[in-house]
């Protein structure tokens, strides 16, 4: 710089403007706020609700004494029934091929291999759904999975 009022001007304008800066960090505005306090709620029931504690179990403590046995009747099938209507699948899952808008599954049945997305059928069997772990073939309202391949 060729004119010396510049730089006094400059330093002047520098000064100025730390001065403001020192000014606000060690002067800070000490501006007293005051805090309003908040009353406590206590929440106001219209009706006394009781609470009972019930003893209706053994005492863990006493080993001698044994609670009655609750007999569960359960709702099993006939086994016999069951295995008659179904029947045993033998196909095998091959591959998954993925297609954008599409999955077809890769199944062989008796070494003939099929490609089939969801509702396609093999052997009056139709592919209803699947997931990750299995796929899941109908007939006659008769679910079968078949594990798909690792």
């Amino acid at each position: 710089m060729k004119s010396q009022w510049t730089i006094y001007l400059l330093l002047i304008i520098v000064l100025m403007v730390w001065g403001l800066v020192a000014w606000k960090i060690f002067m800070p505005n000490r501006e007293i706020v005051q805090v309003s306090t908040l009353e406590r709620f206590i929440p106001v029931s219209t009706s006394a609700t009781r609470d009972t504690l019930r003893l209706n179990y053994t005492d863990p403590f006493l080993k001698v004494d044994t609670p009655s046995k609750v007999i569960l009747q359960a709702n099993v099938r006939d086994s016999k029934q069951s295995r008659s209507s179904r029947e045993r699948l033998q196909f095998v899952h091959i591959g998954v091929i993925s297609v954008p808008g599409r999955q077809l599954h890769i199944v062989t049945n008796e070494n003939n291999r099929y490609e089939l997305e969801k509702g396609d059928t093999i052997a009056c069997f139709r592919l209803c759904n699947y997931d990750a772990d299995s796929i899941y073939f109908e007939k006659g309202g008769v679910i079968y999975g078949v594990k798909r391949c690792e």
